[in-house]
């Protein structure tokens, strides 16, 4: 079933607080409604029911199958719902493990390919479950490079398409022919290359799959816009580095993200991410209380420090996070 959008938050934070994960989308945005209700009517931050129903595991959540009914009319009435659904929306595991092409139900007659790999982090090494690998005939739309309310990716029923397991695997069964479109994305990573597909089973290379490690639209390669609040204690550079978003050297039993290599950006809050050798882009109180510069990520991290910059996060900067979490930031 699709992800349901979480309600917009009312934070208070302070920027020397422990790490938080705070995410949320307008509830104005498109598809919003229909799903929720209309609002939170009642102004305990829960918008009020809008469906009377929910679906299967793919179609809308517009509310087909009924609920209270015995057992084969609710089974039945969702099995309906499959069957017609036009799009189809996708969430971690939670789709057949392949479908799509001409028959709109599964497997197509003339899927006369198989393509088989397995996705990892960009790092390479960890296995990503519950990534989306499709064919597309011209390349998708890609990752917005601003903040964004990032939705179910909803495909054509045509689409030849397939979710990994939970070791990273997948086997896409797919039509052949050259000029096509190979996508993997998991959340706002993405990876699309062009790839000729031969009849029979192939085996495709690691890295025509991996979840890419840096930002190049030309190349086809997607991840998020990520901000770090530099603080005192937790290093997050030093994860993201290890994730694959940047190069890591061990030294002295510690293994640390090597300066100019990273895919994000670092502010000053605690500590001077000068002081380990990154370029800072100043001091967190500069990023909240400017709207177009928060708006140019979507994930911001603040693990731990200390209280450097707490007195200088105003109400204009609590506000500033608020409408940026709720136009689809994570904090």
């Amino acid at each position: 079933m699709p992800t349901p959008k979480p309600h917009s938050s009312s934070l208070l934070l302070t920027l020397p607080v422990g790490l938080l994960l705070a995410a949320g989308c307008n509830v104005s945005s498109p598809g919003y409604d229909d799903a929720f209700g209309t609002g939170d009517d009642d102004n305990d931050g829960v918008g009020s029911s809008g469906s009377t129903g929910t679906t299967g595991e793919t179609g809308d959540m517009s509310g087909t199958a009924e609920t209270g009914s015995d057992d084969a009319t609710s089974s039945s009435t969702t099995e309906d719902s499959l069957d017609s659904a036009g799009d189809l929306k996708f969430d971690v595991l939670e789709t057949p493990d392949s479908g799509g092409g001409s028959s709109c139900g599964g497997e197509a007659e003339n899927d006369d390919a198989t393509l088989n790999g397995t996705v990892f982090a960009p790092n390479g090494v960890i296995p990503v479950a519950g990534a989306l690998v499709y064919i597309a005939n011209e390349p998708p739309e890609g990752i917005p490079d601003h903040v964004y309310c990032a939705e179910c990716v909803e495909l054509d029923c045509t689409v030849d398409f397939t979710e990994t397991d939970v070791e990273g695997n997948f086997s896409l069964p797919a039509n052949s022919g050259n000029g096509k479109y190979i996508v993997v994305q998991k959340g706002q990573f993405m990876r699309v290359t062009p790839i000729d597909i031969a009849p029979g089973p192939t085996d495709l290379p690691d890295a025509m799959v991996e979840l890419p490690g840096e930002w190049n639209p030309g190349q086809g390669l997607y991840i998020p816009k990520i901000a770090i609040a530099d603080g005192g204690y937790d290093r997050i550079e030093d994860a993201l580095g290890k994730f694959g978003l940047g190069d890591t050297v061990i030294s002295n039993y510690t293994e640390s993200t090597i300066p100019g290599t990273e895919s994000f950006d670092l502010y000053n809050n605690g500590r001077n991410p000068t002081s380990d050798g990154f370029i800072s882009q100043g001091d967190m109180s500069t990023l909240v209380n400017d709207p177009n510069k928060l708006n140019q990520y979507h994930i911001i991290f603040v693990p731990c420090s200390y209280d450097t910059y707490s007195d200088q996060l105003t109400q204009q900067g609590i506000q500033n996070i608020r409408d940026w979490v709720a136009a689809g930031g994570r904090w």
